[in-house]
C-alpha cells in the first residue's frame, strides 16, 4: 500500500533532508530554541537580561563616580546631564549607585537559585525517584518549611545570624530549596514511568543512571522554568531585606536599600526613591518574561 505524504509531511522531510546536508541533526534542544526565538516578547526578555548581566560586569567602567563618593555641593540634585538620576542627601550620584548595585543584586540572586536548584533539586529527584516510604520523609520536611512565608523565614534567619551577605544568601536558599523539591519531584512524576525509563531499567540501567541519564535530562525545562521565577523571587526578597535594613550593609549599594534611604525625601526629591524601584520592577518583569518564554518552548503543549 503506498503512503499517502501530505503537503506538511514534504515540507518537514525538506528541512530534515536540508539539515542533515548541513550537517546539523535536528535535536530536541535545538527546537526548544527555535521556538524560543519566534517570542518575542521572550527574546526582549533575554536581550534585557543580557544587558542587565554585562552592566553588572562592566559596572565600574560605566558608573562616572563611586559608589560613595560624596558631593556636598550637590546634595538631592535633580536628574541633569553631570547626575542622570540626580544625587541622594550624601550628594552621592544615584545612577553610579544603581550600577553598581547590579553587582551585588544580581549576582546574590543567580548564586541563591543555583544553590536552591542544587539541595532541593537533589531531595526532589530522591524523593521522586525514591520509594514512597523516603518520598513521605523528605516532603513532610519540606511541607514544615513551606508553612512559613518565604520572606518571614529570611527575616528571621538574618535576624537570628547576623547581617551580613553569606547569612543573606543561607536566608534565601533555606526559604527557596523546598520549591525546587517539590517542583523537581513532580518533574521525576511526569517522566518516572515512560516506556523509555521502563527500556532502560530492562537493560539493565542502576538508579543513579535512570536518574541521572534519563529522569533529569526529560524533566528539565519544569525545573528551569522555576528557576527563572525564583531568581525573580529571590531578588525581591534581597530588595525587601535590604529595605528593612537586614539585607547588604550599607554603603555598600543595593536596590532595596537605595530604596529604603529614599523614603524620607519621597516629596521633594522623587527620584531617590525612583529608580531604584524601576530597577527592580524591570529586572523581575523581564525575568518572568524569560521565564514564560522558556515554558512555552520546552513544553510547546501549554501554547
Amino acid at each position: 500500500m503506498a503512503k499517502n505524504v501530505t503537503p506538511y509531511m514534504q515540507k518537514v522531510n525538506a528541512r530534515l533532508e536540508k539539515e542533515r546536508k548541513k550537517g546539523k541533526r535536528s535535536t530536541p534542544l535545538r527546537e526548544a530554541a527555535k521556538r524560543y526565538k519566534r517570542n518575542k516578547i521572550a527574546m526582549i526578555g533575554l536581550i534585557v537580561v543580557i544587558i542587565f548581566i554585562l552592566v553588572a560586569i562592566f559596572a565600574d567602567l560605566i558608573a562616572p563616580y563611586g559608589y560613595d563618593e560624596n558631593d556636598y555641593t550637590a546634595i538631592l540634585q535633580a536628574p541633569s546631564w553631570t547626575h542622570l538620576m540626580g544625587t541622594d542627601d550624601y550628594g552621592r550620584d544615584i545612577f553610579s549607585r544603581i550600577v553598581i548595585a547590579s553587582r551585588y543584586s544580581l549576582p546574590v540572586g543567580f548564586i541563591c537559585v543555583i544553590l536552591g536548584l542544587l539541595v532541593g533539586g537533589g531531595l526532589g529527584l530522591i524523593a521522586g525517584a525514591g520509594g514512597e516510604r523516603v518520598e513521605n520523609v523528605i516532603m513532610r520536611i519540606m511541607d514544615i518549611f513551606q508553612a512559613v512565608p518565604a520572606t518571614l523565614m529570611s527575616i528571621a534567619i538574618v535576624a537570628a545570624l547576623g547581617n551580613t551577605m553569606s547569612n543573606l544568601i543561607l536566608a534565601i536558599l533555606v526559604a527557596s530549596f523546598p520549591g525546587f523539591a517539590r517542583t523537581t519531584r513532580a518533574a521525576i512524576f511526569t517522566v518516572k514511568d515512560n516506556e523509555y525509563i521502563r527500556a532502560a531499567q530492562a537493560l539493565g540501567a542502576n538508579k543513579a543512571r535512570l536518574m541521572l541519564r534519563h529522569m533529569v535530562p526529560n524533566g528539565m525545562g519544569t525545573i528551569i522554568v522555576h528557576a527563572t521565577s525564583t531568581m525573580a523571587s529571590s531578588i525581591m526578597i534581597i530588595s525587601g531585606m535590604s529595605y528593612l535594613g537586614l539585607g547588604i550593609v550599607p554603603p555598600t549599594p543595593e536596590w532595596g536599600s537605595i530604596l529604603n534611604a529614599g523614603r524620607p525625601f519621597m516629596l521633594n526629591a522623587p527620584w531617590y526613591t525612583v529608580f531604584p524601584g524601576v530597577m527592580i520592577l524591570i529586572t523581575v518583569l523581564v525575568l518572568n518574561m524569560m521565564g514564560d518564554g522558556l515554558r512555552d518552548a520546552l513544553d510547546p503543549k501549554l501554547k
